[in-house]
């Protein structure tokens, strides 16, 4: 038996030469090389060298192969996946872009009007207290009850109040969806008289000669009446609902000492101004104050007899709050 210097490539112990088999053995880890027996020990390790670099090689190659071919396997089964996740979401999401797209060519195809045409907004009750009245208006083309409308206010309303109302359809396209109206035409407490209209001023004088009516059917029954008419107004008021309104008539007089001038009073207590057709006055009470003052043959007149007494009576009727505000009539 001939020894080599041979290593073993997987153990690392010495190798032993059977030359019946032509073979280098192990005796550790059984490893073998098939040799010639002429071939030097630098021959057969190069052999073997040459055996495990194409060993290797062929393994390496494989290997690579195989990574190649799990790698498209890999590439395909994730473009699988996600061509499956592009379908489901595209089911998921066409329902609502269907419906989307059913709204956006409804509301293409509605017809569009401006809701506000078909309302006449309007004002009830006393300042304070107004409330807010829509009607609808009739319209063949229209069918105005599609049509929802919101205020931001509707009770407790003061003249001048700012009254915001939103529009709103499903059945419509709307031009204008919010419109701002201004609290008007409600019966006002009277607060000045300086912005009173020349009808709401004859509003006043026709309720204050209706009071002195009976008196002056009386003065010219006794044929002492020869002139009477309104010269002055005067109102007490606190700015807000409390008031006492004064119109004065100027009477001319026969007495026993010629022509006398004398002063009639109607107060009206809490007045408003109700501005509808007729405009009329409306107040709490009234009442005819005045002192008597002797004409002739046991014929009285109940009043003043100047502008400064019934100023005087005016200022002693004020209250706490109150301020005088007062207009002559012409």
């Amino acid at each position: 038996m001939k020894t080599y210097d041979m290593i073993c490539p997987g153990c690392g112990a010495t190798m032993t030469l059977n030359k019946e088999d032509e073979k280098l053995s192990c005796p550790y880890c059984n490893h073998e090389i098939m040799v010639e027996l002429e071939d030097t020990p630098e021959e057969i390790r190069e052999k073997e060298y040459a055996k495990s670099y194409g060993y290797h090689k062929g393994k390496y190659k494989a290997e690579k192969e195989f990574g190649l071919q799990k790698k498209k396997k890999a590439r395909k089964s994730g473009l699988i996946v996600a061509i499956v996740c592009i379908i489901v979401i595209a089911l998921l999401f066409l329902p609502c872009f269907l419906g989307i797209s059913t709204i956006f060519v409804a509301q293409s195809t509605k017809t569009e009007i401006n809701p506000f045409d078909y309302i006449k907004v309007s004002f009830s009750g006393i300042d304070g207290d107004g409330e807010l009245v829509i009607e609808e208006l009739i319209n063949e083309d229209i069918a105005v009850e599609d049509i929802r409308f919101e205020a931001s206010q509707e009770r407790d309303l003061s003249v001048g109040d700012k009254v915001r109302i939103t529009a709103s359809s499903t059945e419509y396209k709307l031009k204008e969806n919010v419109k701002l109206y201004t609290v008007d035409n409600l019966e006002e407490y009277l607060k000045n008289l300086n912005k009173l209209s020349n009808d709401e001023i004859k509003a006043i004088h026709t309720t204050a000669e209706n009071e002195l009516s009976s008196r002056i059917k009386d003065l010219k029954k006794n044929k002492v009446l020869k002139s009477y008419k309104p010269v002055k107004l005067f109102l007490i008021t606190d700015g807000k609902r409390s008031n006492i309104l004064y119109d004065v008539y100027q009477f001319k007089l026969k007495g026993e000492k010629g022509l006398e001038t004398a002063y009639a009073v109607v107060s009206f207590d809490t007045t408003r101004i109700q501005k509808t057709e007729p405009i009329t006055l409306s107040y709490y009470w009234s009442k005819t104050p005045s002192e008597s003052i002797y004409l002739k043959n046991g014929v009285y007149f109940y009043g003043f007899s100047s502008l400064k007494e019934v100023r005087a009576h005016v200022t002693s009727e004020m209250r706490s709050g109150m301020r005088l505000k007062n207009k002559t009539l012409k």
